[in-house]
């Protein structure tokens, strides 16, 4: 597959077992400037995915053989450069289904029956996404690139971070979508440098960086380092309970990981805020949503360390 060409048209490949829904999808898609592959099931999809140059996908979740969870898991696994935006459908609306998809990594999630508009609002926000990550990945303007990554960690740094959370907040308020983040701080990171050394504290911080970028897999969310040992997430079109599960699988990742040291493997462990935009959508700034995770971080930590804290709502260990 060729890699995303910021003029070429962005490719949406729809995948479901019923030729009604897929002639729908097709018409509207095609209706918003995107070109349109069919598949009609899990297995036509993946070979289609190696023989066209597919940019975004569409899957139905329930389909006989290979079905939309298993084909995102399939994609997501793929030894490939590409970047491919998933987006899931399903009539079933069964919390669960979210929960798995996001583990796989998909990055939306759309309940059947659905608003056509809202279909292709969602693909477009595919687009930026993937045309914003082609420009930073494969811009000859290597210093430019270099400004939004965190040399140490090799995550996006704190002006990328503030930059893309703007622009999320507006689209998400615009069509009323979720929007969360997550902070998170190394406990105790201090006696890291006091005991052994900043360079081992170094090592610390990217361990860490290396199970966020390990467990946070939908290519729509940002992970960045905020700040000396503080790290930041952005999850878009994301609701509080998947924010909780997603932050907490990020807190049971690192607390199984050991920081291989010069000094031995050293245990680690975090603290993690979450602040979410959604229901009322009464948050009326990206500060306000930030300073929402940020007071929630303050909680994990004041209250134990170790733990997942929600802005207004203590949440204990899973």
């Amino acid at each position: 597959m060729e890699s995303q060409s910021a003029n070429k048209k962005t490719s949406v490949l729809v995948v479901d077992d019923d030729p009604d829904i897929r002639k729908i999808l097709n018409y509207a898609l095609r209706g918003g400037g995107f070109g349109v592959i069919e598949a009609f099931d899990g297995a036509d999809a993946f070979k289609k995915f190696h023989e066209e140059d597919v940019d975004i996908i569409i899957s139905d979740i329930m389909m006989p053989g290979i079905n939309g969870l298993e084909l995102c898991k399939m994609i997501k696994n793929e030894e490939t450069p590409k970047k491919v935006y998933f987006i899931l459908l399903s009539a079933k609306g069964e919390s669960n289904d979210k929960v798995v998809g996001l583990e796989l990594g998909a990055d939306e999630y759309i309940p059947k029956p659905f608003e056509l508009q809202e279909v292709v609002a969602r693909v477009k926000t595919g687009e930026r996404i993937i045309k914003l990550q082609y420009t930073l990945e494969n811009s000859a303007r290597y210093y430019e690139a270099l400004a939004f990554t965190d040399e140490l960690t090799k995550l996006y740094n704190r002006r990328f971070f503030n930059e893309i959370l703007r622009k999320e907040f507006a689209n998400a308020k615009r069509y009323r979508h979720p929007l969360s983040i997550i902070l998170l701080d190394i406990d105790r990171f201090k006696l890291f440098n006091d005991k052994y050394g900043h360079p081992t504290g170094d090592v610390v911080l990217q361990t860490v960086a290396g199970v966020l970028k390990g467990t946070i897999k939908r290519e729509c969310d940002i992970v960045a380092r905020y700040g000396g040992e503080e790290f930041s997430i952005i999850l878009t079109n994301t609701e509080k309970n998947s924010s909780i599960e997603l932050a907490e699988m990020v807190r049971v990742a690192v607390e199984n990981t050991k920081a291989d040291t010069d000094y031995g493997k050293l245990s680690v462990t975090i603290s993690l805020g979450v602040g979410i935009m959604e229901e009322t959508f009464s948050v009326n700034t990206p500060d306000e949503l930030f300073a929402q995770a940020d007071e929630a971080l303050l909680m994990a930590k004041q209250t134990g360390r170790n733990k997942v804290c929600c802005y207004g709502q203590e949440t204990d260990k899973l």
